[in-house]
């Protein structure tokens, strides 16, 4: 799922150069302070909206600037995690706005939201994906998890392995493990099955 994600990310900004990537949900902020792709400035927008828009406006400037040595061939990913505006007067009110007009946006439609990117990268895997997204919140590397076969994400997120014979283990000998598989949602559903 992150490499598809990246790909798509990567295409947006070999296209567009400028690309707002909203992430309501937070779901794929490690994948985004992680992310690199050739010629890409990242401008996280997590900490302070002022200083990130200072950042996204030098960038933005020097973009396409024979003067500029150094960013005259790059690309700006803009982070933002929170949703992008539904009205024109809450896009209005958003600082990235702007930059979203000029170039692209990424993560504003349903077909670009966690289980929907999960779906398109593993057709193959989308019962499980759906059950996953139905039982609780899966991460991205809970998804990512499941190409390489992990039958139960769930349980190794919360238990730190999904081997049958280490969580009966745990669940019988470990105090508190029982509490701990209940306050997580969908792991219960996982470890009856």
């Amino acid at each position: 799922v992150s490499a598809h994600i990246h790909r798509r990310l990567v295409d947006l900004l070999e296209e567009n150069r400028v690309v707002v990537w909203y992430d309501g949900a937070g779901t794929m902020r490690a994948l985004a302070m992680q992310f690199t792709a050739p010629h890409c400035q990242l401008v996280d927008t997590s900490e302070s909206i002022l200083k990130s828009r200072r950042e996204a406006d030098r960038i933005f400037r020097g973009l396409n600037n024979p003067d500029n040595a150094t960013l005259k061939n790059q690309n700006l990913l803009i982070y933002c995690p929170r949703q992008r505006g539904r009205t024109d007067e809450q896009r209005c009110e958003d600082p990235f706005e702007v930059f979203a007009v000029f170039g692209a946006v990424f993560g504003d439609k349903e077909s670009e939201s966690l289980q929907s990117l999960a779906r398109q990268a593993m057709p193959e895997h989308v019962a499980e994906i759906d059950r996953l997204f139905a039982e609780g919140h899966p991460t991205l590397s809970m998804l990512d998890n499941l190409q390489a076969g992990q039958s139960f994400p769930l349980l190794q997120d919360c238990l730190g392995s999904d081997a049958p014979l280490a969580v009966a283990a745990e669940v019988l000998c470990i105090p508190g493990t029982v509490a701990k598989i209940a306050a997580t949602p969908g792991v219960m559903d996982e470890l009856l099955r």
